[in-house]
């Protein structure tokens, strides 16, 4: 861990917390996978309701775990970053087991070793076809935005705490992308399976529209109330004045970013799945991490240039995705044949 935080150049004051919680919560990841890999069977059989349940359970538990093992209550002893990343792991671990209660309950089969056997050597290869592109995406995602992180901790407290505060309130403006994303996937597979090309290009413009205005509206809100939204959190005012010209920014960053969740996730569903996968590697490193340290360090202009940088990656992306849908070559695509 330490090589990697050296790498990201976090800073002194907060290495030693953030170590610990490497180390705790990295120790039980694996918690994290077996509940991805339920969320989209579950996801996949319609379940978004029993989803949802266990996504709030989670959650819960984790802010009751949060509020009793930070600043320690009652017989719980004070253990700061440590203790929130116990909290995590509890919750995860909760929701695992809520999973396996749900999984057994609604689909009436057990979970055993002996279902490997014989082994499904074809249906293995068909979901590393599907899977692989779509997690390298996200591998990639995360990697690149590593690089932009350890750009921006060489920028000051303040900056990464502005960073911070902003990633979180950007977090509002595309829930509602990811949702009707996710749900859109799930339906847009039934439509290919059933050969309804057409009504799968209805319904993803339409869950398009729906999202790019949802995501302007609730990210023009959050730049109107920076001020206040900021200050909950603090009175410092280099921190409300970057906060407020990276939101204004954000805007254009979730018209994108709106755009790529639909499309990307439809592209997907329909069976286009190498592609979005390859330009999403290269806008990414090209323009999120090389146009950011160009912008943010080069030109000094810091989180504001990495905020820009970012909102041309995911701009530029959405373009060619809309393009991409519009050309219709997913139409001819069936993944049950591959």
């Amino acid at each position: 861990t330490d090589s990697i935080f050296t790498f990201m150049h976090v800073p002194e004051a907060i290495l030693a917390d953030a170590k610990s919680y490497m180390k705790i919560v990295g120790g039980f990841i694996f918690l994290q996978g077996i509940i991805s890999a339920f969320s989209a069977i579950f996801r996949s059989n319609k379940m978004m309701k029993e989803t949802m349940l266990i996504s709030i359970a989670v959650n819960l538990i984790n802010v009751l775990g949060n509020a009793l093992l930070i600043n320690g209550i009652g017989p719980f002893p004070v253990m700061g970053v440590a203790g929130a990343a116990w909290a995590t792991n509890l919750s995860r671990l909760g929701g695992v087991i809520l999973y396996i209660i749900f999984f057994l309950k609604k689909f009436e089969t057990k979970i055993s070793v002996r279902s490997l056997k014989p082994f499904p050597k074809l249906e293995l290869k068909k979901l590393l076809g599907i899977g692989l592109p779509s997690g390298g995406e996200n591998l990639c995602y995360s990697m690149a935005m590593t690089v932009i992180l350890k750009i921006i901790n060489t920028f000051g407290t303040f900056v990464i705490n502005t960073k911070v505060y902003a990633s979180t309130f950007a977090w509002f403006s595309f829930l509602y992308s990811s949702a009707v994303g996710q749900a859109s996937q799930v339906i847009i597979g039934n439509y290919m399976g059933a050969g309804e090309v057409d009504l799968v290009d209805k319904r993803v413009k339409k869950t398009w529209r729906n999202a790019l205005l949802i995501a302007i509206a609730m990210a023009v809100t959050m730049f109107l109330f920076s001020d206040f939204l900021f200050g909950i959190f603090t009175d410092d005012p280099r921190v409300l004045e970057l906060g407020k010209k990276v939101m204004f920014i954000d805007i254009f960053l979730e018209m994108g970013k709106s755009t790529n969740i639909t499309l990307v996730r439809s592209l997907q569903a329909a069976g286009d799945i190498k592609f979005p996968t390859v330009i999403g590697m290269i806008s990414m490193w090209t323009i999120a991490v090389g146009c950011g340290y160009i912008l943010g360090y080069v030109l000094n202009l810091g989180l504001v240039g990495i905020w820009i940088a970012m909102a041309l990656d995911e701009d530029i992306r959405a373009i060619v995705f809309l393009i991409r849908w519009k050309k219709g070559k997913w139409r001819n695509i069936r993944l049950a044949d591959d």
